[in-house]
């Protein structure tokens, strides 16, 4: 199952998507990301099926700081080379530290650029002297080597988001949308077919879409579904996607629907 969040810009709505294909190969990030255009930003992990896509499609690459960050806090739990791992944790802690003081005082885009390049930069100047001179030697088999490996090797796209206020600075969004799929297939283990997949994928798609954007499904579902009862079979219904719906909200239909206690 593929994710995504997007929006326009940082104040925009934003939308998750789930797409099912049979696979996690290149050629299935092009289908999911089919569509984009040259300039468009897009957050990634690690996965190297993205890869392809990002030079085909001309995208401005951003990796994410929470992947990088884990990668430190598992070598920190061996034990090995605690006190630098430590210490790289609290690096990356204060450049949250200056994305929180952002939210908190509702910076916009301009003052965030603002704050990065006055705090961040210098921060993320000491992380990359730590990178590469760690003080000690390490096996790149060691899971303090391989987080340094990690980091470096997607040091260029890890660090453009101080760039621009409106770049993220991780992909946690994405990961809160997958976290109850992940729960969920535990529990019904298969989708049943691979149409039975894409169902699931459109159904995780509104959801999840309704989560972001604090539309309550309880409230949602009832009025789009006596809305299509009364629609023609191949009318438009762009405006009764969550986004779209929760904007003209107010003249909405309403109803009440009575749940069984039990």
């Amino acid at each position: 199952m593929w994710a995504g969040v997007g929006r326009e810009g940082r104040d925009d709505p934003v939308v998750a998507v789930f797409r099912y294909d049979r696979s996690r190969s290149k050629e299935a990030a092009r289908k999911f990301l089919k569509g984009s255009r040259p300039g468009d930003v897009l957050m990634i992990d690690g996965c190297t099926s993205y890869r392809e896509s990002v030079k085909k499609y001309s995208l401005v690459e951003l990796n994410c700081m929470a992947h990088n960050r884990r990668y430190f806090f598992e070598a920190h739990e061996t034990g090995y080379h605690s006190d630098y791992c430590k210490t790289m944790l609290r690096k990356i802690g204060q450049l949250y530290r200056v994305e929180r003081f952002a939210d908190r005082v509702k910076a916009d885009s301009k003052k965030r650029l603002v704050l990065r390049q006055a705090i961040s930069k210098k921060i993320i100047g000491e992380i990359k002297k730590l990178l590469t001179d760690p003080g000690f030697n390490v096996l790149p088999s060691n899971k303090t080597g391989v987080a340094i490996s990690y980091m470096l090797n997607h040091w260029d796209a890890l660090t453009r988001y101080i760039e621009n206020g409106n770049y993220p600075i991780d992909n946690n969004p994405v990961e809160r949308i997958i976290r109850p799929l992940a729960i969920g297939r535990k529990n019904w283990m298969f989708a049943g077919s691979e149409n039975g997949a894409k169902w699931c994928a459109a159904y995780y798609s509104i959801f999840a879409t309704c989560l972001l954007n604090n539309i309550n499904p309880e409230e949602y579902l009832p009025d789009i579904l006596m809305r299509l009862a009364i629609r023609p079979d191949d009318a438009d219904v762009k405006d009764l996607l969550p986004v779209q719906w929760a904007a003209g909200k107010k003249d909405k239909i309403t109803t009440k629907v009575d749940y069984p206690k039990n």
